[in-house]
């Protein structure tokens, strides 16, 4: 415990540097894929972040003790520090809240409902809502 308090001044700049270095969306062009909607990508980040659900407990832990003064600097690192697009933001958005009730929700579920949202489901409903003409 000691040696790692020499690489970081506190536990909060080692939670920082775990949220912004090992979070599972840097090994994808986050950007081009939520702007291109690229489904078989999509489909391939749904389930790797299935495969990692403590990433959203730290999430969750961010939001609670941290009141989520690391978030902007997470979506800066994940888009290239280029603001993202409203509609890159909104699937973002769909994409975590997904993970939060399927991963954290589901397992609260009695036997039987705790079913699976599809990823083409959940990229239609996102596309029937952003391509609708206003």
């Amino acid at each position: 415990l000691g040696g790692i308090y020499n690489h970081f001044p506190s536990k909060e700049a080692l939670f920082q540097s775990i949220l912004l270095e090992h979070n599972p969306f840097m090994r994808y062009n986050l950007r081009r894929l939520l702007e291109t909607i690229d489904r078989q990508q999509f489909k391939t980040l749904l389930e790797e972040l299935t495969k990692q659900p403590d990433f959203f407990i730290l999430i969750l832990i961010e939001l609670l003790e941290f009141k989520g003064r690391h978030l902007p600097q997470l979506i800066e690192k994940i888009f290239d520090e280029n603001p993202p697009s409203e509609a890159s933001r909104t699937l973002l958005s769909l994409l975590i809240a997904h993970h939060i009730t399927q991963i954290l929700l589901a397992k609260a579920l009695p036997t039987g409902e705790q079913s699976q949202i599809s990823p083409d489901a959940l990229l239609d409903t996102f596309l029937a809502g952003t391509l609708k003409p206003e």
